[in-house]
């Protein structure tokens, strides 16, 4: 899994897919639940910077049921950024403002400030791709 996420960073998105998938595969046939869950939203993040949204959707999903069963709030978290971020892919900025209110709660309780940072640079984004589109019609 860490290994797929920095060859994402590295912009190797081939090797992170790889890599991804292989992660899940080992977590599902291990039966860890959190490792599934974080295999799927690593490979949702993966998935949705090659320009799947919808696969990235379904892996987010599926990513947050494992994590809501377990009430791991740091990885519900990462899987309502996830979501934030297909969102506002798909334009849909009310809907990524709303994931990424539902995370930024979820850490506020953790006081998970380093991740929240990232977070509220994504509803900046999304406010200001807002507003240019707001302002285009």
């Amino acid at each position: 899994g860490f290994l797929s996420s920095l060859h994402r960073r590295l912009g190797d998105y081939e090797q992170a897919r790889a890599l991804g998938e292989e992660c899940l595969r080992i977590n599902r046939e291990r039966q860890d639940p959190e490792g599934t869950a974080n295999a799927l939203v690593t490979l949702g993040t993966i998935v949705l910077a090659q320009g799947d949204a919808a696969l990235a959707g379904q892996l987010g999903e599926e990513a947050l049921a494992l994590h809501q069963t377990l009430n791991h709030q740091l990885g519900m978290g990462l899987d309502f950024a996830l979501l934030g971020d297909i969102a506002r892919a798909r334009g849909a900025y009310a809907e990524a403002l709303g994931h990424y209110r539902r995370c930024l709660g979820l850490w506020r309780e953790r006081e998970n400030t380093v991740s929240s940072a990232a977070v509220l640079d994504s509803v900046a984004q999304t406010l200001g791709l807002a507003f240019l589109s707001k302002n285009e019609n």
